[in-house]
Protein backbone atom coordinates (compact mmCIF):
# COMPACT_ATOMS: atom_id res chain seq x y z
CA UNK A 1 0.00 0.00 0.00
CA UNK A 2 1.48 3.34 -1.08
CA UNK A 3 0.71 6.35 1.09
CA UNK A 4 1.23 9.99 0.13
CA UNK A 5 1.72 12.16 3.25
CA UNK A 6 1.22 15.90 2.71
CA UNK A 7 2.46 18.08 5.55
CA UNK A 8 3.97 21.47 6.33
CA UNK A 9 7.00 20.32 8.33
CA UNK A 10 9.19 17.24 8.71
CA UNK A 11 12.12 16.75 11.08
CA UNK A 12 15.03 17.20 10.68
CA UNK A 13 14.42 19.51 7.71
CA UNK A 14 11.81 21.87 9.21
CA UNK A 15 10.34 22.07 12.68
CA UNK A 16 8.25 24.33 14.89
CA UNK A 17 6.76 21.65 17.14
CA UNK A 18 5.62 18.06 17.51
CA UNK A 19 4.12 17.78 14.01
CA UNK A 20 7.62 17.64 12.51
CA UNK A 21 8.64 14.77 14.79
CA UNK A 22 5.46 12.85 13.98
CA UNK A 23 5.91 13.32 10.25
CA UNK A 24 9.36 11.82 10.55
CA UNK A 25 8.61 9.04 13.04
CA UNK A 26 5.34 7.74 11.59
CA UNK A 27 6.50 7.26 7.97
CA UNK A 28 9.70 5.59 9.17
CA UNK A 29 7.65 3.14 11.25
CA UNK A 30 5.34 2.55 8.29
CA UNK A 31 8.33 1.74 6.11
CA UNK A 32 9.07 -1.17 8.47
CA UNK A 33 5.59 -2.62 7.99
CA UNK A 34 5.29 -5.26 5.29
CA UNK A 35 3.49 -3.88 2.26
CA UNK A 36 3.54 -0.21 3.35
CA UNK A 37 5.39 2.34 1.22
CA UNK A 38 5.11 5.92 2.52
CA UNK A 39 6.07 9.01 0.54
CA UNK A 40 6.20 12.54 1.97
CA UNK A 41 5.57 15.87 0.24
CA UNK A 42 6.56 19.01 2.14
CA UNK A 43 7.82 22.51 1.25
CA UNK A 44 11.45 23.29 0.60
CA UNK A 45 11.84 26.26 2.87
CA UNK A 46 14.72 28.70 2.50
CA UNK A 47 16.59 27.24 5.47
CA UNK A 48 16.69 23.76 3.92
CA UNK A 49 20.03 23.28 2.15
CA UNK A 50 19.81 20.60 -0.60
CA UNK A 51 23.55 19.91 -0.41
CA UNK A 52 23.42 19.28 3.35
CA UNK A 53 20.84 16.53 2.92
CA UNK A 54 22.15 15.16 -0.37
CA UNK A 55 19.04 15.84 -2.45
CA UNK A 56 18.97 14.75 -6.06
CA UNK A 57 20.58 17.55 -8.02
CA UNK A 58 18.08 17.70 -10.90
CA UNK A 59 14.67 18.72 -9.59
CA UNK A 60 11.56 17.77 -11.54
CA UNK A 61 9.06 20.48 -12.40
CA UNK A 62 5.29 20.67 -12.48
CA UNK A 63 3.01 23.37 -13.86
CA UNK A 64 0.22 24.08 -11.37
CA UNK A 65 -2.97 26.06 -12.01
CA UNK A 66 -3.94 28.02 -8.90
CA UNK A 67 -5.38 31.46 -8.27
CA UNK A 68 -6.16 32.11 -11.94
CA UNK A 69 -2.54 31.63 -12.94
CA UNK A 70 0.00 28.92 -13.62
CA UNK A 71 2.71 28.37 -11.02
CA UNK A 72 5.92 26.42 -11.62
CA UNK A 73 6.83 24.14 -8.73
CA UNK A 74 10.12 22.27 -8.65
CA UNK A 75 10.61 19.10 -6.60
CA UNK A 76 13.86 18.18 -4.92
CA UNK A 77 13.97 14.55 -3.79
CA UNK A 78 15.56 13.55 -0.53
CA UNK A 79 14.80 10.95 2.13
CA UNK A 80 14.66 10.14 5.80
CA UNK A 81 16.26 6.91 6.99
CA UNK A 82 14.81 4.36 9.39
CA UNK A 83 17.75 3.39 11.57
CA UNK A 84 16.85 -0.20 12.43
CA UNK A 85 16.23 -1.55 8.91
CA UNK A 86 18.04 1.20 6.99
CA UNK A 87 14.88 1.72 4.93
CA UNK A 88 14.60 5.11 3.24
CA UNK A 89 11.36 7.10 3.01
CA UNK A 90 11.32 9.36 -0.07
CA UNK A 91 10.67 13.03 0.66
CA UNK A 92 9.61 15.35 -2.17
CA UNK A 93 10.39 18.98 -1.39
CA UNK A 94 8.16 21.44 -3.23
CA UNK A 95 10.19 24.49 -4.20
CA UNK A 96 8.51 27.77 -5.14
CA UNK A 97 9.40 31.39 -4.24
CA UNK A 98 6.61 31.53 -1.60
CA UNK A 99 8.53 28.82 0.28
CA UNK A 100 12.12 28.96 -0.89
CA UNK A 101 12.72 32.72 -0.85
CA UNK A 102 11.44 33.47 2.63
CA UNK A 103 12.83 32.91 6.08
CA UNK A 104 11.01 30.76 8.60
CA UNK A 105 8.10 28.39 8.02
CA UNK A 106 4.72 29.99 8.70
CA UNK A 107 6.12 33.48 9.14
CA UNK A 108 9.44 35.35 9.23
CA UNK A 109 12.08 33.53 11.23
CA UNK A 110 12.10 34.64 14.84
CA UNK A 111 8.87 36.63 14.44
CA UNK A 112 5.35 36.26 15.78
CA UNK A 113 3.45 37.17 12.60
CA UNK A 114 2.26 34.66 10.00
CA UNK A 115 2.64 35.28 6.28
CA UNK A 116 -0.53 36.88 4.89
CA UNK A 117 -0.66 34.46 1.96
CA UNK A 118 -0.26 31.23 3.95
CA UNK A 119 -3.54 29.82 2.62
CA UNK A 120 -2.21 30.27 -0.92
CA UNK A 121 1.16 28.74 0.00
CA UNK A 122 -0.31 25.54 1.38
CA UNK A 123 -3.00 25.29 -1.28
CA UNK A 124 -0.09 25.33 -3.73
CA UNK A 125 1.62 22.57 -1.73
CA UNK A 126 -1.53 20.45 -1.92
CA UNK A 127 -1.99 21.00 -5.67
CA UNK A 128 1.68 20.29 -6.28
CA UNK A 129 1.56 17.07 -4.27
CA UNK A 130 -1.37 15.77 -6.30
CA UNK A 131 0.44 16.65 -9.53
CA UNK A 132 2.99 13.96 -8.71
CA UNK A 133 0.32 11.28 -9.00
CA UNK A 134 0.49 11.31 -12.78
CA UNK A 135 3.76 9.36 -12.39
CA UNK A 136 3.56 7.92 -8.86
CA UNK A 137 0.72 5.43 -8.21
CA UNK A 138 -0.82 5.96 -4.77
CA UNK A 139 -3.41 4.03 -2.74
CA UNK A 140 -3.99 6.61 0.00
CA UNK A 141 -3.70 10.38 0.19
CA UNK A 142 -3.03 11.37 3.80
CA UNK A 143 -3.32 15.09 4.57
CA UNK A 144 -2.12 16.54 7.87
CA UNK A 145 -3.63 19.57 9.60
CA UNK A 146 -5.14 22.49 7.71
CA UNK A 147 -2.02 22.87 5.56
CA UNK A 148 -2.71 19.44 3.99
CA UNK A 149 -6.50 19.61 4.05
CA UNK A 150 -7.02 21.00 0.55
CA UNK A 151 -5.27 17.95 -0.91
CA UNK A 152 -8.29 15.97 0.30
CA UNK A 153 -10.70 18.45 -1.30
CA UNK A 154 -8.82 18.75 -4.60
CA UNK A 155 -8.53 14.97 -4.88
CA UNK A 156 -12.30 14.62 -4.43
CA UNK A 157 -12.80 16.74 -7.58
CA UNK A 158 -10.48 14.69 -9.79
CA UNK A 159 -12.13 11.72 -11.52
CA UNK A 160 -8.82 9.98 -12.13
CA UNK A 161 -8.29 9.95 -8.33
CA UNK A 162 -11.75 8.64 -7.47
CA UNK A 163 -10.36 5.26 -6.40
CA UNK A 164 -7.66 6.72 -4.16
CA UNK A 165 -8.61 6.64 -0.47
CA UNK A 166 -8.50 9.92 1.44
CA UNK A 167 -7.42 10.17 5.11
CA UNK A 168 -7.10 13.37 7.11
CA UNK A 169 -5.38 13.81 10.48
CA UNK A 170 -5.97 16.67 12.91
CA UNK A 171 -2.85 17.37 14.93
CA UNK A 172 -4.15 20.60 16.47
CA UNK A 173 -7.67 21.91 15.94
CA UNK A 174 -6.72 25.35 17.26
CA UNK A 175 -5.37 26.19 13.80
CA UNK A 176 -7.99 25.93 11.05
CA UNK A 177 -6.50 27.88 8.15
CA UNK A 178 -9.13 30.61 8.14
CA UNK A 179 -9.49 32.90 5.16
CA UNK A 180 -12.16 34.99 3.44
CA UNK A 181 -14.73 33.30 1.21
CA UNK A 182 -13.29 35.27 -1.71
CA UNK A 183 -9.82 33.91 -0.99
CA UNK A 184 -11.26 30.41 -0.83
CA UNK A 185 -12.81 30.86 -4.29
CA UNK A 186 -9.43 32.00 -5.60
CA UNK A 187 -7.96 28.76 -4.29
CA UNK A 188 -10.31 26.80 -6.53
CA UNK A 189 -13.07 26.06 -3.99
CA UNK A 190 -16.43 25.75 -5.74
CA UNK A 191 -19.08 28.27 -4.65
CA UNK A 192 -21.49 25.48 -3.69
CA UNK A 193 -18.86 24.19 -1.25
CA UNK A 194 -18.63 27.50 0.60
CA UNK A 195 -21.87 27.08 2.54
CA UNK A 196 -22.40 26.21 6.19
CA UNK A 197 -22.41 22.51 5.22
CA UNK A 198 -19.14 23.09 3.41
CA UNK A 199 -16.16 25.28 4.28
CA UNK A 200 -18.04 28.34 5.54
CA UNK A 201 -17.20 29.10 9.17
CA UNK A 202 -18.79 32.17 10.80
CA UNK A 203 -18.50 34.24 7.63
CA UNK A 204 -15.06 32.92 6.70
CA UNK A 205 -13.77 29.71 5.19
CA UNK A 206 -12.07 27.04 7.30
CA UNK A 207 -9.66 25.05 5.15
CA UNK A 208 -9.41 22.41 7.85
CA UNK A 209 -13.09 21.61 7.24
CA UNK A 210 -12.12 20.49 3.73
CA UNK A 211 -10.16 17.63 5.22
CA UNK A 212 -12.87 16.69 7.69
CA UNK A 213 -15.75 16.74 5.18
CA UNK A 214 -14.18 15.18 2.09
CA UNK A 215 -11.96 12.55 3.73
CA UNK A 216 -13.07 8.93 3.85
CA UNK A 217 -11.63 8.63 7.36
CA UNK A 218 -10.58 11.27 9.88
CA UNK A 219 -8.14 10.75 12.73
CA UNK A 220 -6.83 12.71 15.67
CA UNK A 221 -3.54 12.10 17.43
CA UNK A 222 -4.95 10.54 20.60
CA UNK A 223 -8.13 8.63 21.50
CA UNK A 224 -9.16 11.13 24.20
CA UNK A 225 -8.83 14.08 21.81
CA UNK A 226 -11.12 12.41 19.27
CA UNK A 227 -13.79 12.40 21.99
CA UNK A 228 -13.05 15.93 23.21
CA UNK A 229 -13.42 17.61 19.83
CA UNK A 230 -17.02 16.41 19.69
CA UNK A 231 -17.79 18.68 22.65
CA UNK A 232 -18.48 22.42 22.73
CA UNK A 233 -15.54 22.94 25.10
CA UNK A 234 -12.92 21.49 22.74
CA UNK A 235 -14.56 21.47 19.31
CA UNK A 236 -13.49 25.01 18.32
CA UNK A 237 -16.87 25.58 16.70
CA UNK A 238 -16.78 22.30 14.76
CA UNK A 239 -18.13 19.95 17.43
CA UNK A 240 -21.36 19.25 15.52
CA UNK A 241 -19.39 18.38 12.37
CA UNK A 242 -17.20 15.96 14.30
CA UNK A 243 -20.23 14.42 15.95
CA UNK A 244 -21.78 13.98 12.51
CA UNK A 245 -18.62 12.21 11.30
CA UNK A 246 -18.09 10.19 14.47
CA UNK A 247 -18.50 6.90 12.60
CA UNK A 248 -15.43 7.76 10.51
CA UNK A 249 -13.48 9.46 13.29
CA UNK A 250 -10.79 7.64 15.25
CA UNK A 251 -8.05 8.61 17.69
CA UNK A 252 -4.63 7.09 17.06
CA UNK A 253 -2.00 7.95 19.64
CA UNK A 254 1.22 9.43 18.31
CA UNK A 255 4.51 7.82 19.18
CA UNK A 256 8.13 8.82 19.56
CA UNK A 257 11.24 7.79 17.68
CA UNK A 258 12.98 5.27 19.98
CA UNK A 259 16.31 5.82 18.24
CA UNK A 260 16.29 9.60 18.66
CA UNK A 261 14.90 9.52 22.20
CA UNK A 262 16.83 6.79 23.98
CA UNK A 263 18.74 7.48 27.23
CA UNK A 264 20.84 4.35 26.66
CA UNK A 265 22.40 5.75 23.48
CA UNK A 266 21.71 9.52 23.50
CA UNK A 267 25.05 11.13 22.58
CA UNK A 268 24.40 14.49 24.29
CA UNK A 269 23.94 13.14 27.81
CA UNK A 270 26.57 13.29 30.55
CA UNK A 271 25.93 9.60 31.14
CA UNK A 272 23.80 7.03 29.36
CA UNK A 273 21.48 4.83 31.38
CA UNK A 274 18.55 2.44 31.27
CA UNK A 275 15.91 1.29 33.70
CA UNK A 276 18.37 -0.82 35.71
CA UNK A 277 20.78 2.04 36.47
CA UNK A 278 18.38 4.97 36.13
CA UNK A 279 19.19 6.53 39.51
CA UNK A 280 22.93 6.69 38.86
CA UNK A 281 22.42 7.87 35.29
CA UNK A 282 19.95 10.58 36.14
CA UNK A 283 22.06 11.80 39.06
CA UNK A 284 24.99 12.38 36.70
CA UNK A 285 22.77 14.06 34.10
CA UNK A 286 21.13 16.24 36.76
CA UNK A 287 24.43 17.47 38.15
CA UNK A 288 25.69 18.24 34.64
CA UNK A 289 22.50 20.11 33.79
CA UNK A 290 22.59 22.15 37.00
CA UNK A 291 26.18 23.11 36.23
CA UNK A 292 25.34 23.99 32.60
CA UNK A 293 22.46 26.23 33.71
CA UNK A 294 24.31 27.89 36.59
CA UNK A 295 22.04 26.39 39.24
CA UNK A 296 23.30 25.09 42.57
CA UNK A 297 24.43 21.48 42.23
CA UNK A 298 22.17 19.83 44.77
CA UNK A 299 21.33 16.13 44.37
CA UNK A 300 18.20 16.17 46.56
CA UNK A 301 16.71 19.46 45.32
CA UNK A 302 13.90 18.56 42.96
CA UNK A 303 14.62 19.84 39.45
CA UNK A 304 11.52 20.41 37.32
CA UNK A 305 11.71 20.88 33.56
CA UNK A 306 9.42 22.27 30.88
CA UNK A 307 10.08 22.37 27.13
CA UNK A 308 7.26 24.06 25.30
CA UNK A 309 5.85 26.47 22.81
CA UNK A 310 5.08 29.50 24.93
CA UNK A 311 1.38 29.94 24.22
CA UNK A 312 -1.84 30.02 26.19
CA UNK A 313 -2.61 26.46 25.06
CA UNK A 314 0.43 25.17 26.94
CA UNK A 315 -0.80 26.49 30.29
CA UNK A 316 2.07 28.96 30.73
CA UNK A 317 -0.21 31.15 32.86
CA UNK A 318 -0.72 28.26 35.29
CA UNK A 319 3.00 27.51 35.30
CA UNK A 320 3.76 31.13 36.23
CA UNK A 321 1.15 31.06 39.00
CA UNK A 322 2.75 27.92 40.41
CA UNK A 323 6.26 29.37 40.42
CA UNK A 324 5.06 32.62 42.02
CA UNK A 325 2.96 30.80 44.64
CA UNK A 326 3.68 30.93 48.35
CA UNK A 327 4.21 27.16 48.34
CA UNK A 328 7.15 27.48 45.95
CA UNK A 329 8.69 30.33 47.93
CA UNK A 330 8.82 27.99 50.91
CA UNK A 331 10.08 24.96 48.97
CA UNK A 332 13.59 24.06 47.84
CA UNK A 333 13.07 23.34 44.15
CA UNK A 334 14.60 24.35 40.83
CA UNK A 335 12.96 25.05 37.47
CA UNK A 336 14.29 25.06 33.93
CA UNK A 337 12.11 26.23 31.05
CA UNK A 338 13.08 26.04 27.39
CA UNK A 339 10.83 27.40 24.68
CA UNK A 340 9.76 30.18 22.39
CA UNK A 341 6.44 31.64 21.39
CA UNK A 342 4.29 34.65 22.13
CA UNK A 343 6.24 37.65 23.42
CA UNK A 344 3.89 38.22 26.36
CA UNK A 345 4.75 34.78 27.76
CA UNK A 346 8.44 35.05 26.88
CA UNK A 347 8.73 38.32 28.79
CA UNK A 348 6.68 37.03 31.72
CA UNK A 349 8.93 33.99 32.06
CA UNK A 350 12.12 36.03 31.79
CA UNK A 351 10.81 38.37 34.50
CA UNK A 352 9.88 35.38 36.65
CA UNK A 353 13.36 33.91 36.21
CA UNK A 354 14.97 37.20 37.26
CA UNK A 355 12.74 37.32 40.35
CA UNK A 356 13.59 33.70 41.26
CA UNK A 357 17.17 33.76 39.99
CA UNK A 358 18.49 31.16 42.46
CA UNK A 359 15.92 28.54 41.55
CA UNK A 360 14.78 29.20 37.97
CA UNK A 361 16.40 29.41 34.53
CA UNK A 362 14.49 30.35 31.37
CA UNK A 363 16.05 29.78 27.96
CA UNK A 364 14.24 31.33 25.00
CA UNK A 365 14.49 29.58 21.65
CA UNK A 366 14.87 25.91 20.90
CA UNK A 367 18.00 23.85 21.39
CA UNK A 368 17.63 20.15 20.51
CA UNK A 369 20.61 19.05 22.59
CA UNK A 370 19.50 21.04 25.63
CA UNK A 371 16.00 19.59 25.27
CA UNK A 372 17.45 16.09 25.59
CA UNK A 373 19.58 17.10 28.57
CA UNK A 374 16.58 18.66 30.32
CA UNK A 375 14.58 15.47 29.82
CA UNK A 376 17.42 13.41 31.28
CA UNK A 377 18.46 15.76 34.08
CA UNK A 378 15.06 16.76 35.45
CA UNK A 379 13.39 14.83 38.24
CA UNK A 380 9.91 15.84 37.14
CA UNK A 381 8.35 17.42 34.07
CA UNK A 382 5.58 20.05 34.20
CA UNK A 383 2.95 20.04 31.43
CA UNK A 384 -0.16 21.98 32.52
CA UNK A 385 -1.64 22.34 29.01
CA UNK A 386 -5.11 23.83 28.73
CA UNK A 387 -5.70 21.26 25.98
CA UNK A 388 -3.32 18.82 24.33
CA UNK A 389 -4.21 16.85 21.18
CA UNK A 390 -1.40 14.41 21.96
CA UNK A 391 1.79 15.90 23.31
CA UNK A 392 5.19 14.29 22.96
CA UNK A 393 7.26 15.61 25.84
CA UNK A 394 5.34 13.63 28.44
CA UNK A 395 6.36 10.51 26.47
CA UNK A 396 9.97 11.68 26.14
CA UNK A 397 9.97 12.33 29.90
CA UNK A 398 8.78 8.85 30.82
CA UNK A 399 11.27 7.34 28.39
CA UNK A 400 14.04 9.25 30.22
CA UNK A 401 12.80 8.40 33.72
CA UNK A 402 11.44 11.89 34.39
CA UNK A 403 8.09 11.84 36.17
CA UNK A 404 5.42 13.95 34.41
CA UNK A 405 2.92 16.22 36.17
CA UNK A 406 0.17 16.87 33.64
CA UNK A 407 -3.33 18.17 33.11
CA UNK A 408 -5.52 15.15 32.28
CA UNK A 409 -6.68 16.13 28.80
CA UNK A 410 -6.17 14.70 25.32
CA UNK A 411 -3.02 12.71 24.83
CA UNK A 412 -1.82 13.54 28.34
CA UNK A 413 -4.76 11.56 29.71
CA UNK A 414 -3.96 8.67 27.37
CA UNK A 415 -0.24 8.44 28.14
CA UNK A 416 0.22 9.33 31.82
CA UNK A 417 -1.40 7.08 34.39
CA UNK A 418 -2.06 8.82 37.72
CA UNK A 419 -0.02 7.43 40.61
CA UNK A 420 -1.97 5.46 43.20
CA UNK A 421 -0.05 4.97 46.44
CA UNK A 422 -2.28 2.12 47.61
CA UNK A 423 -1.97 -0.10 44.54
CA UNK A 424 1.48 1.23 43.63
CA UNK A 425 0.43 1.88 40.03
CA UNK A 426 0.82 4.85 37.73
CA UNK A 427 3.62 6.64 35.89
CA UNK A 428 3.00 10.26 36.83
CA UNK A 429 0.75 12.76 38.57
CA UNK A 430 -2.43 13.99 36.88
CA UNK A 431 -4.72 16.89 37.76
CA UNK A 432 -8.13 17.30 36.16
CA UNK A 433 -9.18 20.91 36.80
CA UNK A 434 -7.19 23.61 35.04
CA UNK A 435 -6.80 25.67 38.21
CA UNK A 436 -3.86 26.53 40.43
CA UNK A 437 -5.19 24.62 43.44
CA UNK A 438 -5.57 21.45 41.39
CA UNK A 439 -2.12 21.87 39.82
CA UNK A 440 -0.58 22.58 43.22
CA UNK A 441 -2.16 19.47 44.72
CA UNK A 442 -0.61 17.25 42.01
CA UNK A 443 2.71 19.05 42.38
CA UNK A 444 2.71 18.58 46.17
CA UNK A 445 1.86 14.88 45.81
CA UNK A 446 4.76 14.43 43.41
CA UNK A 447 7.20 16.39 45.56
CA UNK A 448 6.17 14.56 48.73
CA UNK A 449 6.63 11.18 47.06
CA UNK A 450 10.03 12.26 45.66
CA UNK A 451 11.25 13.48 49.06
CA UNK A 452 9.67 10.94 51.42
CA UNK A 453 9.25 7.70 49.50
CA UNK A 454 12.16 7.13 47.11
CA UNK A 455 11.22 3.48 46.60
CA UNK A 456 7.75 4.43 45.39
CA UNK A 457 9.20 7.20 43.22
CA UNK A 458 11.62 4.75 41.62
CA UNK A 459 8.66 2.49 40.84
CA UNK A 460 6.91 5.40 39.11
CA UNK A 461 10.05 6.08 37.09
CA UNK A 462 10.50 2.48 35.96
CA UNK A 463 6.85 1.99 35.03
CA UNK A 464 7.09 5.02 32.77
CA UNK A 465 10.34 3.84 31.21
CA UNK A 466 8.80 0.45 30.41
CA UNK A 467 5.86 1.84 28.40
CA UNK A 468 5.97 1.26 24.65
CA UNK A 469 5.59 4.66 23.01
CA UNK A 470 7.09 3.67 19.66
CA UNK A 471 5.44 4.56 16.36
CA UNK A 472 5.15 0.87 15.43
CA UNK A 473 1.86 0.66 17.31
CA UNK A 474 0.53 3.74 15.50
CA UNK A 475 1.74 2.44 12.13
CA UNK A 476 -0.27 -0.75 12.56
CA UNK A 477 -3.39 1.22 13.51
CA UNK A 478 -3.00 3.50 10.51
CA UNK A 479 -2.74 0.48 8.24
CA UNK A 480 -6.14 -0.67 9.48
CA UNK A 481 -7.52 2.85 9.00
CA UNK A 482 -6.21 2.97 5.43
CA UNK A 483 -7.82 -0.37 4.68
CA UNK A 484 -11.14 0.88 6.06
CA UNK A 485 -10.79 4.09 4.03
CA UNK A 486 -10.18 2.10 0.85
CA UNK A 487 -13.29 -0.02 1.48
CA UNK A 488 -15.35 3.09 2.08
CA UNK A 489 -13.97 4.76 -1.05
CA UNK A 490 -14.89 1.75 -3.16
CA UNK A 491 -18.38 1.61 -1.64
CA UNK A 492 -18.91 5.32 -2.30
CA UNK A 493 -17.69 4.92 -5.89
CA UNK A 494 -20.15 2.14 -6.54
CA UNK A 495 -22.95 4.17 -4.98
CA UNK A 496 -22.07 7.20 -7.10
CA UNK A 497 -22.15 5.07 -10.23
CA UNK A 498 -25.79 4.10 -9.56
CA UNK A 499 -26.95 7.69 -9.10
CA UNK A 500 -28.44 9.56 -12.09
Amino acid sequence: MKILHICSEVAPFSKTGGLADVMSGLPKAQAQQEGMFPIIVTPKYADIDPSQYKFETKPMQRKIWLGNAFEIVSFFVGSIKEEETNAHVPVYFASHPVFSERSGIYGPKGGQISYADNVFRYALLCKAALSLLDSIPIDVIHGHDWQGALAIYYASKEKHLSSVARVFTIHNLAFQGLCSLLQAKELGIDSEDLTMDGLEFYGQASLLKAGVIWADKVSTVSPKYSQEIQTVAHGNGLDLLFHKRRGDLVGILNGIDPHVWNPKTDPVLARNYGSADVLQGKAACKAALQKELGLAISPRTALLGTISRLTEQKGIDLLLQLIHSEKIRETEVQFVILGKGESVWEQALLSCAQHHSTKMVCKLGYDEGLAHRIEAGSDMYLMPSLFEPCGLNQMYSQRYGTVPIVHGVGGLFDTVKNYDAVSQTGSGFVFFEHRLDSFLFAFERALRTYQSDPVAFLGIIRRGMNFDFSFMRAAKQYLLLYQEAKKKRETDRKLSATLP
